[in-house]
């Protein structure tokens, strides 16, 4: 995203007569700090019975900061004090000076609370949502026909399925050709980009909207091998915004404010998609319909071992031995949450190579017994005791374990073993000793 900056007024939702002004700064990887002249007093005054006060310097939390900049409403969300300065030892009295680090801001709208269910709907965009859905919003000719080349841009009916009373709906806003020459040539330009439209069935607050794109970030990140960042995040209001015409007509449109925020990934949109043939599966494999409420259901029953499985790839270790032990807390608990049995950690691994075709699971590995040992010795090495050893031939061992997991994901939600057999020949094959 690009960098944004912000100048105005803040306050506390809880104190709105006390205002500071200062400027928000917004990095190109959502990072937020807000710089007061002035500012809040975080520090706690004890008075002492000789007369003074004892002050703690422990810094408290700021829930929310509302600001207000050029007519645009602001909140920022999960404030920490970075720096301060004056002030400290008068009571009633805040910093000359405060720099904040917010970790979201909401911008559009003012909360009261974080937990306040009111935003009707959200539209999202993710790193190569496009690429999965293979929806052919764009076509152009690959070569002339009577000297004309030819370039088209579709508007497409949108798909949609419910699950849970939520509603998930694809769709593309369509930007017309743009023109554009240079003193060289002339260039002629079009874009379809795809987005998901999320509509609960009653308004929802943050939270709810943080868990879906979550698990929508899971799907893709499953279904192309990498990481799939959340570009942007627009919630709906409860209030239209209403627009007045020419001889006192009016339009009404959602009013909208927009969820900005560091992750532990930073998406980048204008970065080359994934090119079809390295997708693992997509739609044209099994239908958007059928694949989103197959996904949410595994999903869900096994938030845990996603958590950690899916968290390795949007900020991948560095260290071979840390991948491989969270690949192989990742099988362990991935068996517990599909099966709910209790047994080793070898008979845990072995379990779940079962669930996919064992002809698809061989050509990935082609000993299950000796890589079920290699993983528990590791295990056992890497996270209990280091005298068990731990065997060379680490890196190929996280790489098996990790195509595995993702064979037995695409099993759970009922891609077909043709697509599996593709995947695990063409994208997932580990070619490592």
């Amino acid at each position: 995203m690009e960098e944004r900056t912000y100048h105005g007024y803040w306050w506390k939702p809880s104190e709105p007569e006390e205002r500071y002004p200062g400027v928000l700064a917004i990095g190109s990887d959502g990072a937020l700090s807000l710089e007061l002249i002035g500012g809040f007093d975080l520090t706690n005054r004890t008075p002492l019975e000789g007369g003074g006060w004892a002050v703690g310097f422990s810094d408290q939390e700021l829930p929310l900061v509302c600001g207000e900049s050029e007519g645009t409403a602001i909140t920022l969300l999960n404030c920490h004090n970075l720096q301060s300065r004056g002030g400290w030892f008068v009571p009633g009295y805040g910093p000359t000076f405060q720099r904040l680090y917010a970790q979201r801001a909401l911008i559009g709208a003012h909360l009261e609370d974080q937990a306040v269910e009111i935003f009707r709907r959200a539209t999202a965009r993710f790193e190569n949502l496009t690429a999965w859905l293979g929806r052919p919003a764009m076509a152009r000719t690959l070569g002339f026909e009577n000297d004309v080349a030819k370039a088209e841009l579709r508007s497409l009916p949108q798909t949609k399925v419910v699950v849970d009373g939520w509603t998930y709906q694809v769709g593309e806003s369509l930007r017309g050709f743009n023109f554009e020459t240079y003193r060289e040539r002339h260039v002629v330009s079009g874009d379809a980009t795809s987005e998901l439209t999320i509509i609960p069935p009653t308004p929802a607050g943050i939270s709810a909207f943080d868990r879906v794109t979550t698990e929508f970030m899971d799907l893709l990140t499953l279904a192309t091998g990498e990481a799939c960042g959340l570009i942007s995040l627009i919630l709906d209001l409860p209030d239209d915004l209403v627009i007045e015409l020419a001889e006192g007509a009016q339009r009404r449109e959602p009013k909208q404010a927009e969820l900005i925020g560091r992750r532990v990934h930073t998406a980048s949109p204008d970065a080359p998609a994934v090119r079809p043939h390295d997708l693992l599966f997509s739609c044209n494999d099994m239908p958007f319909e059928e694949a989103v409420p197959a996904w949410l259901g595994v999903r869900r029953r096994a938030a845990s071992p996603c958590n950690v499985f899916f968290g390795m790839k949007y900020a991948r270790p560095g260290f071979t031995e840390t991948r491989l032990l969270l690949a192989a807390v990742t099988v362990e608990s991935l068996d517990q949450a599909l099966t709910g049995q209790r047994r080793s950690f070898r008979q845990r691994a072995k379990r779940l190579a079962t669930i996919p075709s064992a002809t698809i699971v061989g050509k990935i590995i082609p000993d299950i017994d000796s890589w079920s040992a290699q993983l528990a010795k590791a295990r056992n090495g890497l996270a209990h005791d280091a005298a068990v050893g731990v065997s060379a031939g680490l890196f190929g061992l996280e790489m098996r374990t990790t195509a595995l997991i993702s064979l037995v994901f695409m099993t759970q939600i009922g891609i077909s073993e043709e697509v599996q057999r593709r995947a695990a020949e063409t994208v997932l094959r580990v070619d490592v000793d």
